[in-house]
């Protein structure tokens, strides 16, 4: 990922927020012909083991290529386009984002018991806001033995991240403001507009 110097974000607090807040992200491997391979998917970061931990559905078969190298999971936080109307210093449209690249290598969690407890960490950590919620101890013993044989979890430690904000940091304060209260007055119905300007904001 190209990132300027004004666009780098360097606050590891700010990094494992949008993993939490964004987690269903892109993990980007590379098959044994070289070819990469994209899965969209939920992955969960724990922070008592500084790790990232997901599932892949055992009939994939990018679950191999995990071990080929390095890997990168990409978790993509707050973005949208930007108009040129909304700024004085603005000429031509923009798109303003935040990114987030992991990168490490891959090891297999395996046993029942241990790919139950990354399946559980992982539904408590969706279900925790919903009401009522739903736990994995409400399945039968058959049914759990189905959902394990159906998949295979993974565990990555953080080896490097990469950061980025794009928030016209290369433009005025004025021009900021501006862009950010355009932003929260537009109906964009695929954009974080709102969660965007509070960005650009802070």
């Amino acid at each position: 990922m190209y990132i300027p110097e004004h666009f780098a974000q360097h606050d590891w607090r700010l990094a494992k927020q949008l993993m939490r807040d964004y987690s269903f992200a892109q993990l980007i491997t590379v098959a044994l012909d070289r070819a990469p391979c994209i899965n969209h998917i939920p992955i969960l970061y724990d922070e008592s083991e500084h790790c990232l931990y997901f599932h892949l559905a055992a009939a994939n078969p990018d679950a191999d290529g995990l071990f080929n190298s390095k890997i990168t999971a990409v978790f993509s936080g707050p973005q949208g386009y930007i108009s040129p109307n909304w700024a004085d210093q603005l000429i031509v449209p923009t798109w303003n984002y935040t990114a987030l690249h992991v990168q490490g290598q891959v090891s297999e969690v395996v046993g029942g018991e241990q790919k139950l407890s990354v399946m559980a960490q992982m539904v408590d950590y969706y279900e925790q806001v919903l009401q009522p919620s739903w736990g994995l101890d409400q399945l039968s013993k058959v049914q759990t033995e189905q959902m394990l044989a159906a998949i295979r979890c993974f565990k990555m430690p953080l080896e490097q991240w990469f950061a980025k904000e794009k928030l016209s940091q290369n433009r005025s304060a004025q021009a900021t403001r501006q862009i950010a209260q355009n932003l929260r007055v537009q109906n964009y119905p695929y954009q974080d507009n709102l969660a965007l300007a509070d960005l650009m904001l802070s």
